[in-house]
């Protein structure tokens, strides 16, 4: 579930990840702002990862929904709010300048 988070908060901040129980290779993903959900769908609707092409879309539901006290979700929901991940925390930051789709090319700065 950490990869999600890291693969998408490269778009937004990610505060839930839900695994569907019956539906494992499907998940709903609770970015900060419906705006970064937007970022994250035009980045990352119809790319090849690790060989399978991923297809994002916009989920009916307004939340994730964190399992209810007392009943186990088998680790498929994680809370990733207070993340120290998180890249947009602070309005106008730089990063909102530095949003690509993955690509074969990467930039490098403050190298030693």
């Amino acid at each position: 579930m950490l990869i999600i988070n890291v693969l998408l908060g490269v778009y937004g901040d990610v505060h839930r990840v839900k695994i569907l129980f019956n539906k494992k290779d499907s998940a709903l993903i609770q970015f900060a702002t419906p705006q970064q959900a937007a970022v994250a769908y035009q980045n990352l609707d119809h790319i090849t990862i690790y060989g399978k092409q991923i297809k994002v879309s916009f989920s009916k539901h307004q939340f994730v929904q964190m399992p209810k006290d007392g009943t186990s979700d088998m680790g498929l929901t994680k809370d990733f709010t207070n993340s120290p991940l998180h890249r947009f925390k602070k309005p106008g930051s730089k990063n909102y300048n530095n949003i690509y789709p993955p690509g074969t090319v990467l930039h490098l700065s403050n190298i030693p």
